[in-house]
């Protein structure tokens, strides 16, 4: 127990400095930082830089911006139109949960009509 103390101090040190770096634009450098006794992941991760645009089967237009790859996306109501304005490939589901693929990959700065089925969900590369 006489180690709990200086170790205890040294997280809440490292914490302090980690909050203390300011951002930056680079995503090449991840980092994970220790933040008062939690980890938390560095909102840094790799993106589908672009918009996603799309009209679901009411007729409204959505947009998803920069979306987060490997992220899971739902398309609001299933979308009878999409739009892949990023520059990664997309795949689009006939679920809400990424499970059941619906047709071939949407490739970057491609659009895509769709009848019944419609997709529900998207998730970019």
């Amino acid at each position: 127990m006489r180690y709990t103390f200086p170790v205890l101090s040294a997280v809440i040190t490292v914490a302090l400095m980690a909050d203390a770096v300011p951002a930056t634009s680079d995503t090449s450098n991840k980092v994970d930082t220790l933040s008062l006794g939690s980890l938390r992941k560095s909102s840094l991760r790799r993106r589908a830089t672009g918009t996603l645009r799309y009209v679901n089967v009411n007729e409204d237009d959505f947009t998803i911006n920069d979306p987060a790859s490997g992220e899971c996306f739902l398309l609001v109501s299933g979308a009878v139109h999409v739009d892949n304005g990023t520059g990664s490939v997309g795949t689009v589901y006939s679920d809400r949960g990424c499970e059941d693929v619906l047709g071939g990959p949407l490739a970057p700065g491609s659009a895509r009509d769709f009848g019944e089925p419609v997709p529900h969900s998207i998730k970019f590369a």
